[in-house]
């Protein structure tokens, strides 16, 4: 006679040592199944539904920002009015958006860039973000 045993809603009949799962004495008896040794939970693995961190393109490369870096500053500002784009339009973090403030204040006070707009020499340097299309949706 073979014990039937439920897994879930399905009904597995097989043979084992003992003559019934009940009166058996012996766990060591009893054959591990395929069922008991897969269903077990990974607990080392990650959560595959997890969004990756949104990282911005200064962490990524592990860059500070300096004063003394005018040419870096400026791809962060309008070539037109020499304001600083907002953080929704570059993609930058609290931290380094505020590292970024500090330094186009300092190069302002100090003159190595100017105030009312661009350096047209920098104008031609690779673009790091599209203004036109923002990575965040606007906050207002």
């Amino acid at each position: 006679m073979w014990p039937i045993v439920r897994l879930g809603s399905r009904f597995l009949s097989r043979p084992t040592a003992c003559s019934s799962i009940r009166n058996c004495s012996n766990k060591s008896d009893l054959p591990e199944t395929p069922f008991e040794v897969s269903d077990k939970p990974l607990h080392d693995m990650d959560n595959p539904y997890c969004k990756e961190g949104i990282e911005c393109i200064l962490c990524r490369h592990n860059i500070t920002v300096n004063y003394k870096n005018p040419r870096l500053i400026s791809q962060f500002c309008s070539p037109i009015t020499g304001l600083l784009y907002e953080r929704h339009i570059t993609g930058l973090c609290i931290g380094q958006h505020q590292a970024l403030c500090k330094a186009v204040k300092k190069c302002h006070y100090l003159g190595l860039m100017m105030v009312g707009f661009k350096e047209p020499r920098f104008n031609k340097d690779p673009k790091l973000y599209d203004p036109l299309n923002p990575t965040r949706r606007h906050p207002f």
